[in-house]
């Protein structure tokens, strides 16, 4: 299984994952160090989220229509162009706006792979496969803060940027010289219009229940991302240094993919979901008490524990929840509804900053996380057993 998903799945998802990290950690600090504050930095950050979320959908059609290596590929060389472009960009208007381009590029990529994945594993393959592809993500949670903050406080941001988009490229290249399976299906505007509502509302219960909890996590996770640079940058720590904390704690995240995944795939998802957001919205909760270095990394690394739980817990879920005959509009709404959680983080955390304090905004998304947890471990089926029947 490994074998084969090394370098259809595994080499280009690192690339992309890599230069992914090194945008959306340097995005704010290059927003402060170009003199906007803390709440304009979240709100320009806040555009790969929006973009995610506005192209969500129409990647899950473009996948049902033209094939998984069509959207992937094209997914890739938008988010190459826009990271080069960021790095000559000044203007926060335009710095939005690229955010905005490089979210959806992203998640073109991302649904595509996942459509692919799904397609390709059986359901007591799948966690750990998808938490392999997971596992990728966070080597470049590990290697892209660490080189882009080094880079940066060297270079300046510029040249970081720059290589986020090397990386993309290269990820573009190798998908471009694969062969994947098609899985694409010639529909007309009315057929996609007709299975999308069907798809609506024949689980309308997964996607209030067990999409919530996804909101949830995910909001978890982009307010960490956010959240640790402001706050490293408020106790006074400069991009190198705050790379070498989203790096350490990525070290730890990255340790636990593989068993996670294990874990998922023979006691089933919610085993390592409800601790996993449990955890997150503890780390969280603990943020507004750093005020040195080795509180942030402390702190950090109980973030980085939470986020190895959670190792392609919200993408394996939603594999499993897809019918086989709709799965590309699925997973187009299952990424929306967990996209919102992801796109909302630094726009909650900007409006609470411009009349509140970080420390409220980081409780406020605990809070949510929380109930998130609690809607994962009582309300939501468990779906491995689901999968298995599939």
């Amino acid at each position: 299984m490994y074998s084969r998903l090394l370098s259809s799945v595994f080499l280009p998802s690192l690339f992309l994952a890599i230069g992914s990290q090194i945008g959306s950690i340097l995005l704010p600090l290059y927003l402060l160090d170009l003199g906007a504050g803390p709440a304009a930095a979240s709100f320009v950050t806040a555009g790969i989220g929006i973009g995610m979320v506005l192209f969500d959908i129409p990647a899950g059609f473009l996948a049902s229509r033209f094939g998984d290596k069509s959207i992937m590929l094209h997914g890739a060389v938008v988010a190459a162009m826009t990271s080069v472009a960021i790095a000559f960009a000044t203007a926060p208007l335009l710095l939005f706006l690229l955010a905005v381009v490089r979210g959806a590029g992203f998640t073109a990529w991302l649904l595509g792979l996942l459509s692919y994945l799904t397609e390709s594993f059986a359901a007591n393959q799948r966690g750990r496969a998808i938490a392999m592809m997971g596992g990728t993500m966070r080597v470049g949670a590990l290697v892209g803060p660490l080189a882009g903050g080094a880079i940066a406080t060297a270079y300046g941001y510029n040249y970081a940027f720059l290589l986020a988009g090397l990386l993309a490229i290269l990820g573009a290249a190798i998908i471009f010289s694969h062969r994947y399976s098609p899985h694409q299906r010639e529909t007309s505007e009315h057929q996609a219009a007709m299975r999308f509502k069907h798809v609506l509302v024949s689980n309308r219960k997964v996607f209030a229940t067990a999409g919530f909890a996804s909101i949830g996590l995910q909001l978890m996770r982009a307010g960490r991302h956010l959240l640790i640079p402001l706050i490293g940058h408020m106790i006074g720590l400069d991009a190198a240094t705050i790379g070498i904390v989203f790096a350490i704690s990525a070290a730890i995240d990255m340790a636990l993919f593989y068993p996670v995944g294990a874990a998922m795939d023979r006691f089933g998802r919610k085993s390592m979901g409800v601790p996993c957001m449990t955890l997150f919205a503890i780390g969280l909760a603990l943020l507004p008490y750093a005020d040195s270095f080795a509180t942030l990394l402390a702190i950090s690394i109980v973030l980085g524990i939470a986020n190895g739980l959670g190792s392609g817990i919200i993408l394996t879920m939603g594999s499993d929840f897809a019918p086989q005959q709709r799965r590309g509009e699925f997973l187009g709404v299952w990424r929306f509804i967990g996209d919102a959680g992801h796109a909302s983080a630094p726009i909650i955390i900007g409006g609470l900053v411009s009349f509140a304090t970080l420390g409220a905004a980081a409780l406020t998304i605990a809070t949510v996380g929380l109930g998130g947890a609690l809607v994962l471990a009582f309300v939501v089926d468990e779906t491995l057993g689901r999968a298995r029947g599939n």
